[in-house]
Parts: structure tokens; sequence; C-alpha cells
């Protein structure tokens, strides 16, 4: 469909139409209101974040069609790794199919990366953060290890943890859980990228007031018939667009907040806002991450074996200037790939 050539004001500014190249389209532009208690939102880190729910709530408006390609390349869709007989990574994609505000189509073509793995180093490193008593920061221990575990962070350096720590089963608990549910989280995530990056929608956050919030969505009233929307999807995913359809193509690593954000968590530390407060979501502030937790992270971003001739054993034991100094050298080493 071509863009908007005009657009008629209908008399209810929440109801208009464009004038394209096929005739009138009668569009819709809603306020829907989200609820914190419903789980339409949730607080992640002092930021109100939409769920998955709270996008198909505004979707019922926007009626953007979620499908699943069968391939991701030359791979069925989803592909799912293993290490030891477990999950430890899933990669899915969904497309998204429907109007923008200005009546011309868009697809979303998204893939989601969810490492297991990265995520518990993440994950057990912010734990031993918190609770220090969880276990200690070592070099692989051989032997018997007893009632402890080990999670590699960096190297041959991880955490022994002490299992008897109701921290380090919770940890453990999450993490058996993320590998029984990988496929279903991964496909939740992708769904609610595929929303939250269309146009019709094209909202990550909202103000909220008593617990609270509205959006603004647009949707169109114009059928399309499943082959027709299968077929664009089909184009879609074989990197092939018609000159009035824009197609926008993501790939994303889940982080901890799309975690946090699927499993409907809300941060208890950050969930401090007064009832009547409302939040102004241009001056989020970002959680504090520290050198060594950066350094951790960065090693899905340039590969294990790059990392660990990056990153010395002792590293544990280096001051936040020279952590600082290891840092820079990894961000070298990633603009170095980045460079065409």
């Amino acid at each position: 469909m071509a863009k908007m050539k005009h657009e008629v004001e209908l008399g209810n500014p929440k109801c208009f139409a464009i004038q394209t190249r096929n005739g009138m389209a009668e569009a819709i532009r809603a306020e829907i209101t989200l609820s914190k208690n419903d789980k339409d939102f949730c607080i992640i880190y002092g930021r109100p974040c939409i769920t998955a729910k709270g996008y198909a709530k505004l979707n019922q408006v926007a009626g953007i069609s979620i499908l699943s390609p069968q391939m991701i390349g030359d791979k069925a869709n989803p592909i799912i790794e293993y290490e030891d007989g477990s999950p430890s990574r899933v990669t899915t994609r969904k497309i998204g199919v429907g109007y923008s505000p200005i009546g011309s189509l868009c697809v979303i073509d998204e893939t989601v990366n969810f490492d297991m793995n990265s995520y518990l180093r993440q994950q057990a490193f912010k734990k031993w953060q918190e609770f220090q008593n969880i276990g200690k920061l070592v070099s692989k221990p051989k032997g018997d290890l007893e009632n402890k575990t080990f999670i590699p962070l960096i190297g041959s350096n991880g955490l022994l943890l002490d299992m008897y720590h109701e921290e380090s089963q919770k940890l453990i608990s999450d993490h058996l859980g993320r590998q029984k549910f990988a496929a279903r989280i991964a496909s939740a995530i992708a769904r609610r990228n595929c929303l939250k990056a269309h146009p019709a929608i094209a909202t990550t956050t909202c103000k909220i007031k008593d617990g609270v919030a509205s959006v603004i969505v647009y949707g169109f009233k114009i059928d399309f018939s499943r082959s027709d929307i299968e077929r664009i999807a089909e184009n879609a995913a074989d990197g092939k667009a018609a000159d009035n359809v824009e197609l926008i193509q993501h790939q994303t690593n889940a982080d901890s907040e799309d975690l946090s954000v699927e499993n409907d968590v809300t941060d208890p530390e950050h969930d401090d806002m007064e009832p009547n407060a409302d939040v102004d979501t241009d001056q989020d502030s970002e959680p504090e991450v520290s050198t060594l937790e950066k350094i951790i992270n960065y090693r899905k971003v340039i590969g294990p074996k790059k990392h660990d001739e990056i990153v010395p054993e002792d590293i544990f034991d280096k001051s936040e200037k020279e952590q600082q100094e290891v840092l820079n050298r990894i961000g070298k080493e990633i603009l170095r790939r980045a460079k065409p």
C-alpha cells in the first residue's frame, strides 16, 4: 500500500481515513489503558516496561499478525543447541505484518538469540555481588566439590557456589526452569520485540499514574486473507519486499531486562515509586554496572577464545583501574571486528 496522500478527519479525532491508491481506508487511533495489577507492564530498574501480555492488549487495535517462518537460514526454526545434554542456546524468529500509522504496510523480521549459559554467568555474578557469602571467586577447582558447584565466568576463573545457600538454590532452580521452557521464553521475547518495534505501536515504555498507563495505538480496518499475510511473511523471510512494503530486520540477544519482563518480575529494590507519581521516561536512569561485570558480559560478543586471551586469569584481583584497562582492550577488539 502506498503512503498516505491526505487525511480526512471524520469528526472523532480517534477515527480518521487516509487516501491510498486503492481508495479510502478507515483507520483508528486508540488510547489503550494498561494496568500494572494485570501485569500489562512491570517496573525494571525504576522504569515501566510493557510485558508480552501488555503488547497483546495493544495489538487488539493494531492488528499485527505474528508468524513463525519455517527456517532461520538453512536450519529449522527454532534452533536449539545443547551442551552436556541440556539446552544451552535457543535462536528463534518471528515475523510481524501490519500497517504503520501512515497506512503503509510494514513487516518486522525479528530474530532472538537466548544464551542460557551466558545469562546464568551474569546472574551468578550479580548474586555474588549482592550475597558475597553465596560462594567464592576462584580458579577452576579440582577434585570432589562436595556440596558446591562451579560456574565459569572468565577463562578458568569462576564462582564456586555453596549449594546450601538459599540464593544459590534459587539461582540454579531459575536456570533449570529457563532450560525447560527455553523455546517458549525465546518465542515470547521475539513476539514482544516484533510488536514493540512495529510503528503501529512503537513504544517500549510508558508513563504511569495510579498503577495504570495509557498508550496510543493505530489500527486499520483493511481485511487481509490468511494466505495474503503468509505470502507477505514468506517474502520477508526470504529478504524480499514489494516496493510499497517496509521491511525492518532485527537480530537481538535476550538480556536480563527481556527475561525479567517476560517473567513478569518486578524488581522490589527499584519498585519504590509513590502511588501517584508520574514517571518521566525521558530521564530513565540506567542501573550501574561494574567494570568486572562488563568484562564478563562481553565474553559472548568477542568469543571465549579471544576473551580469554585478553583477560588475565587474575582479573578478580585487579584494581578497578586495571580492570578498566582490560575493558578498553576488549572495546578495541569489538571496534576492530565492526570495521568492514
